[in-house]
């Protein structure tokens, strides 16, 4: 039988660019490349806690939008319990720009 893990905290929308060089503020930098994944804290910690065989729960707010969707997706496919991960109408999944540089 497997560990019961209960997670709370936050399940996002991670917009992951490559870049060469970080942007100053204002500056706009091209990007070697792009994806956009289920993340956050929470989400990550509570995945990690599945692979590695225990039975996960996390307790979370999403939007119920499609990124909302798209976590609550990732979750049943990882198995990990969404029962206590709201899709709220009132909100927008958030989202999160990751700039990240190779050096």
């Amino acid at each position: 039988m497997s560990e019961k893990i209960v997670v709370l905290g936050a399940a996002v929308i991670d917009n992951i660019y490559t870049v060469d060089k970080l942007p100053a503020w204002g500056e706009g930098v091209h990007a070697d490349s792009f994806a956009s994944l289920p993340g956050g804290k929470g989400f990550n910690q509570a995945i990690a806690a599945a692979r590695l065989g225990a039975n996960v729960d996390l307790i979370s707010i999403v939007g119920a939008d499609s990124s909302g969707r798209t976590i609550i997706d990732a979750l049943e496919q990882n198995q990990v319990s969404h029962k206590y991960v709201w899709p709220d109408p009132r909100t927008q999944t958030p989202v999160i720009n990751l700039f990240v540089n190779p050096q």
